[in-house]
């Protein structure tokens, strides 16, 4: 039988429940040499209060050891350098209490990927974070594409961000010129249901620096602000969120489920018909109203024609004795 959570009236009293800060704040940058910029750089990783770092052309080599790059151990630093020429690489930093692990890129078709992947655990999820630099007329793309297919196969949101030098694609209508790389990468964006957060140049008029996310509503506060050191893009900060709920003091609650399995889909599709959409659409003039008017509609449907039963929920403790995590799972 199905169940959904019942969320128009908390279960809880309100000493019960508190929302923990779930927000990360996360960084790309394309950094043309760490090496030369060190104090900019510095100045990232202890300044600016970032949990994320992303950097795209890091131009380090095995002979510039971590301990350099991050001298207070305050990040754990994932590298993935060029490894036959100059310039290139990547880099992901996550802030040392965030629990990260690396996960493994396999070379595809004997290609060279400037790619990182970072698993973070953030609040009871896992984020996936990836960061790619492909080189200006470097053939590449097809081999990037079969990569990410294969590490956005996981259940969570996604993260990817960095430089593709796909400058010619219109973001909002999803148009790009017909040309293979462009035509190859934004058909796998909109195949895999990428969404992406950058709406404002970050070199000259070209968007080059790109968020994808397959969460979009998790991704906030994204804004362009100035260049890394003397490099000719922009940074892009944004922020993401994850919810937690936590309970104390409780080994279990119950709260109003849904029972999907005898609703009445019938009279909920006449009663959804006679609504009188067009006047909706018409007297709520801005977004936050006409969600609010079309959320309204649904729940009211769904609270006449769908039976409500209490459940108890489990609740899973945590390592602190005195928290426990509300799993939102009916036994």
């Amino acid at each position: 039988m199905l169940w959904l959570h019942y969320t128009s009236q908390s279960p809880f009293s309100t000493d019960s429940v508190a929302l923990t800060d779930g927000f990360l704040k996360w960084t790309l940058i394309n950094a043309r040499s760490v090496c030369n910029k060190l104090n900019e750089f510095y100045h990232f990783l202890y300044g600016c209060l970032f949990d994320v770092i992303l950097v795209t052309e890091t131009w380090l080599t095995s002979k510039f050891p971590d301990s350099l790059f991050d001298p207070d151990n305050k990040f754990t630093v994932f590298r993935h350098d060029r490894q036959h020429q100059r310039g290139g690489g990547v880099c992901v930093c996550v802030l040392v209490s965030k629990r990260s692990t690396a996960v493994d890129v396999t070379l595809s078709n004997n290609c060279d990927l400037e790619m990182c992947c970072v698993d973070i655990n953030c609040f009871d999820k896992t984020c996936r974070a990836v960061v790619v630099y492909r080189a200006p007329d470097d053939n590449s793309m097809p081999g990037i594409v079969d990569q990410l297919s294969s590490l956005l196969d996981v259940k969570g949101p996604c993260i990817i961000a960095g430089d593709f030098n796909c400058s010619n694609i219109n973001w909002l209508s999803l148009e790009g010129p017909s040309e293979p790389t462009h035509e190859l990468f934004l058909k796998f964006c909109m195949s895999h249901g990428l969404v992406q957060a950058v709406s404002v140049t970050t070199r000259g008029n070209n968007i080059l620096d790109l968020v994808l996310t397959n969460e979009p509503l998790c991704v906030c506060n994204v804004s362009v602000t100035s260049p890394f050191g003397n490099t000719d893009q922009c940074q892009v900060e944004f922020t993401t969120y994850f919810e937690q709920v936590i309970v104390s003091q409780l080994d279990s609650v119950c709260s109003e489920m849904y029972d999907w399995n005898t609703a009445d889909f019938n009279s909920m599709s006449e009663y959804l018909a006679s609504v009188d959409w067009c006047a909706l659409l018409t007297t709520n003039l801005t977004p936050d109203s006409l969600w609010n008017a079309f959320s309204e509609c649904l729940q009211s449907a769904v609270d006449l024609y769908v039976a409500r039963h209490n459940k108890r929920l489990a609740v899973n403790r945590t390592k602190d004795p005195g928290v426990q995590v509300m799993s939102y799972e009916p036994f």
